[in-house]
């Protein structure tokens, strides 16, 4: 997964350790530190969210304080997706009061452990993943087996349709089918035997008529 992680400097070292966790296995946008000044670092991060999959969203005093650019991030997040379910993880680093959070992240439930936090956060994502995975399988096959059944009505359609035993030609005459085969000819003496492929045609007389074509007098046509 692309993965943004939002922390306030402050708590660059629980980000860091997050991103070693993840980065085995993930993309990980996190260095703010290595983007330009001005208005291309402003670019670059909603660039950075716009392209990602995940948002994890680290949660602290800090990281709510007015003017703190990760609740910039918070905003971007939520034009990008109305809703923050499977898309925003919040992680809760530190006790904050629930008035200070952004009302957009009300309906999603925060990741909070006693253990290990990288590696609550590494599985956490994981589940994720495969969440999105099976989501994108369940709008898949449906559309893989349509597909299918179309081509194998196709297949079955040419396979059985068949070429008629008869066929009339614009001068009226029915012709009759000669099955596509191997036509032996050669004496062995004048000519050496041997056997040229023909392909199924219509015959009446001394009319011939390729399989698929018009028919013609005295030639048959391709």
């Amino acid at each position: 997964m692309r993965i943004f992680l939002s922390y306030a400097s402050e708590d660059r070292a629980s980000a860091d350790a997050i991103r070693l966790a993840l980065q085995d296995d993930h993309d990980v946008f996190f260095d703010r530190e290595d983007l330009p000044p001005g208005g291309e670092y402003h670019a670059r991060i909603r660039r950075g969210i716009e392209e990602s999959d995940l948002v994890i969203f680290l949660v602290s005093p800090k990281t709510l304080d007015a003017g703190s650019y990760t609740l910039n991030e918070i905003s971007m997040a939520e034009k990008q997706w109305a809703s923050p379910d499977g898309r925003v993880l919040p992680v809760l680093l530190e006790r904050v009061n629930a008035k200070d959070l952004p009302a957009y992240l009300s309906s999603v439930t925060f990741l909070e452990t006693p253990g290990n936090l990288p590696a609550a956060v590494a599985d956490a994502v994981h589940r994720l993943a495969g969440e999105r995975r099976r989501k994108r399988l369940r709008m898949v096959v449906p559309v893989v087996a349509a597909g299918l059944l179309a081509a194998g009505g196709v297949a079955w359609y040419f396979a059985n349709r068949g070429d008629p035993a008869t066929r009339t030609g614009k001068d009226g005459a029915p012709a009759m089918l000669i099955p596509a085969g191997n036509f032996t000819f050669g004496d062995d003496e004048a000519s050496p035997i041997r056997q040229l492929y023909i392909d199924a045609f219509y015959m009446d007389g001394g009319q011939t008529s390729a399989d698929g074509g018009g028919m013609g007098k005295g030639r048959a046509r391709r």
